[in-house]
């Protein structure tokens, strides 16, 4: 009996409302959905973070040699046939944790905007920022201004993309004001991370440090006292003592951000607040629009597996050869 897997694959775009961080552009996101045994899983690589483009990642998972995204994609095909396979959601007794809102720092927010976030549900803001660490601070101290009303448990986190370096994070960190410092639960990927400079800046600036990219690679440290997984990425941490997770989507399909919802769900360990709801990123298609939110949590859509179900049936499959 041959233990040749078939595979098959339909390739997809989503088109971002804006740049969505400070490595990338407003443009469309190539991805790929696959199905092998009825199970399905997405990759979605991001070229400009340093992942191989999406071509390659077909390759070398066609010829049984998949990237991390690959394996990941993989893994998620498996888990979604046997749920289907049982007819059961792969929610069902499940908890998805709550989210973070996640925004581009171009984007322009009023009073209203921050009480339609606080009516949701969400008392977390996560703010993509870029290389101008002058630039970034106005914009933290001005979205700060906006969120530090009604709730003492009002947080804003930071992502950089690792774009400045050890005298943009203290400039960065000199320029914030007061009630700004106060807000900020964490800044993530402030620069390129090195065990010794994030120890050091993190005792000047007195702002803690969250490592995302490659997180997967490194040991827990107090050099990066908040871990970002991304479930899409890399296979679950170990939990660690003292340790804070943060479960996140990869921006992608929405087939993979429920799949990350998933892991966040059945993750063994304590997860902090997580960032699961992207889908307001991108312009709105037929996939994103199964997806809702209540009380700042991901609500998946109903049905088998990951769900889906009619709409992943309906696609135009290819076999990966």
């Amino acid at each position: 009996m041959s233990n040749i897997r078939l595979i098959e694959f339909w390739r997809y775009q989503i088109q971002p409302l804006t740049a969505l961080n400070a490595k990338s552009a407003a443009e469309p996101c190539e991805g790929a959905l696959i199905r092998v045994a009825g199970g399905h899983g997405c990759i979605q690589p991001w070229p400009t973070l340093g992942d191989a483009p999406l071509q390659e990642q077909l390759r070398l998972l066609a010829i049984g040699e998949p990237t991390t995204l690959g394996a990941r994609a993989l893994h998620c095909c498996a888990v979604d046939s046997a749920a289907r396979a049982s007819a059961v959601s792969l929610f069902e007794g499940l908890v998805i944790p709550k989210s973070h809102v996640t925004l581009a720092a171009a984007e322009a927010l009023t009073d209203a905007d921050v009480l339609r976030f606080h009516s949701a549900g969400f008392d977390c803001v996560k703010l993509k920022v870029g290389p101008d660490s002058q630039r970034a601070a106005e914009l933290v101290n001005a979205f700060a201004s906006l969120w530090n009303f009604q709730s003492a448990a009002n947080r804003i986190r930071l992502d950089f993309n690792a774009t400045l370096d050890s005298a943009g994070v203290r400039q960065f960190a000199q320029l914030l004001d007061p009630v700004a410092l106060e807000l900020i639960e964490f800044v993530e990927d402030p620069c390129p991370y090195d065990v010794e400079q994030w120890r050091a800046l993190q005792r000047e600036t007195g702002l803690p440090f969250a490592l995302d990219r490659d997180s997967d690679r490194f040991p827990a440290d107090s050099a990066f006292p908040v871990r970002v997984w991304k479930p899409a990425c890399a296979p679950p941490p170990v939990p660690s003592e003292g340790e804070r997770i943060v479960v996140t989507s990869y921006m992608d399909h929405a087939v993979g951000q429920v799949f990350a919802a998933y892991e966040a769900a059945v993750f063994p360990g304590n997860v902090d607040t997580c960032g699961l709801i992207t889908h307001p990123l991108f312009q709105r298609d037929a996939f994103f629009d199964q997806l809702r939110v209540q009380d700042a949590r991901l609500v998946p859509p109903p049905g088998p597996g990951l769900g889906f179900g009619g709409m992943l049936s309906a696609l135009p499959w290819k076999a990966l050869t």
